[in-house]
């Protein structure tokens, strides 16, 4: 029998075409519910939003032309090395030297290394300025629209060895920001060549840092 765009077999089971489950904007991890009345007509219940865990972060999964297919979690992108969007940042002050932090013991990922000055994912349905005016003030208590800054690269997972679609910008400034101490712990200025030299003898850093130096400031 067909109600709808919802199909019902002999045995009850309940299958929906592709083009419906991208149409209603249901996800991979979504938990779905079909609810049949007195007439018996079938409705589609969304349980996402109540069943989702406040630690869930969902992101805009995207294909290789960074184009929105979907919703991810940020766990299953990473653990699925699924291709999203993030955005990094560089402070550079007038002596030509970056801002660079070092994340707190206590992250989940990375505990202890090294970072950019700003970073972080696009949130689901965001864009990439929104996030990088919000990751910067979530870390850097810092406004964007009060700081001299510009966008230096876009970036491909798929034409380099980076691990998401990245926007990176740089914000131009002599003064240290006055960090968030849930994110990092401590913090230096160094050239390009020092924070690469300090790298390569060891120092644990965020996987793309070094990459991203290379490319931003050759």
């Amino acid at each position: 029998m067909q109600a709808g765009i919802v199909t019902v077999d002999a045995e009850g089971a309940i299958t929906l075409p592709a083009e419906a489950v991208q149409a209603l904007g249901i996800a991979e991890d979504d938990v779905c519910c079909f609810v049949t009345d007195e007439q018996g007509r079938i409705t589609l219940q969304l349980l996402r939003k109540t069943l989702m865990s406040e630690q869930d972060e969902w992101l805009d999964l995207v294909n290789r032309h960074d184009q929105v297919i979907g919703q991810i979690t940020r766990e299953n992108a990473w653990a699925k090395r699924q291709p999203v969007r993030v955005i990094n940042a560089f402070l550079t002050n007038s002596r030509g030297e970056l801002w660079i932090p070092r994340r707190t013991a206590s992250k989940r990922m990375f505990p202890n290394c090294l970072d950019m000055s700003v970073g972080g994912h696009v949130e689901r349905g965001e864009d990439y300025l929104s996030a990088f005016k919000r990751e910067t003030l979530e870390e850097l208590s810092l406004d964007v629209d009060a700081l001299d800054w510009r966008e230096i690269a876009v970036l491909s997972p798929f034409e380099t060895g980076l691990s998401a679609f990245m926007r990176v910008y740089e914000i131009r400034t002599d003064s240290a920001p006055d960090f968030n101490p849930a994110d990092f712990s401590e913090a230096w200025w160094l050239t390009p060549a020092e924070l690469l030299a300090r790298i390569a003898a060891g120092e644990p850093a965020k996987s793309d840092l070094a990459e991203l130096v290379r490319r931003c400031y050759p």
